[in-house]
């Protein structure tokens, strides 16, 4: 079966290749949107969704309330928010030190950013933008995505399959199906195994 031939995710080593080129990145949406796919399992449309108010920093336990997601089915440029896939999509997931520092680094950054636009930074800000300060396009994550990949020297693997890479990560360090089948947000531990 071709299906089964095709890699699903990356493997450390690539993993870590791509990861050090997304911190380099000149443009920190970019660097802070791939650093979320790979270490949190969310789906494109969940991460494009998130607003500061859905990032719990300082608490004892960093993490990212998944509770909306956005909708592109209108068209590439024409996203809305909407709930997330299903009732169980709707999750904390828990973040890394490392990464919890990344997003108090790119919050500052933003915040700037905001300043410099004239306009109002709160909880409700949105954490990926486009040059409007609007929502983001279908195609712009995936676009930016395939240079990093292109640049970081490894086999072309989807956006979606940064999702893949966390869930094979987290399985192979915990040994818990139920755990990953949670933290991505699926409604069936089936579907966590295919």
């Amino acid at each position: 079966d071709q299906q089964k031939l095709k890699p699903h995710a990356f493997d450390d080593a690539d993993a870590q290749k791509v990861l050090d080129n997304v911190l380099n990145l000149d443009d920190r949406r970019w660097s802070m949107f791939f650093i979320l796919a790979l270490k949190t399992g969310m789906r494109k449309g969940e991460i494009a969704a998130l607003t500061w108010a859905d990032i719990r920093l300082d608490e004892q336990v960093n993490y990212i309330q998944v509770n909306k997601s956005i909708d592109w089915s209108r068209g590439d440029n024409k996203p809305r928010v909407k709930l997330p896939k299903t009732i169980q999509s709707i999750r904390k997931v828990p973040i890394t030190a490392d990464t919890a520092r990344e997003l108090k680094l790119y919050r500052a950054w933003q915040s700037q950013k905001w300043l410099e636009f004239g306009a109002e930074f709160n909880d409700e800000t949105i954490l990926f933008f486009n040059d409007s300060l609007g929502l983001v396009s279908k195609s712009v994550p995936q676009h930016r995505w395939e240079k990093v990949i292109k640049q970081s020297g490894v086999r072309k693997l989807s956006l979606h399959k940064a999702r893949h890479t966390f869930a094979t990560f987290t399985l192979k360090h915990t040994r818990d199906i139920r755990l990953v089948s949670k933290l991505l947000g699926h409604s069936n531990v089936k579907t966590t195994e295919i």
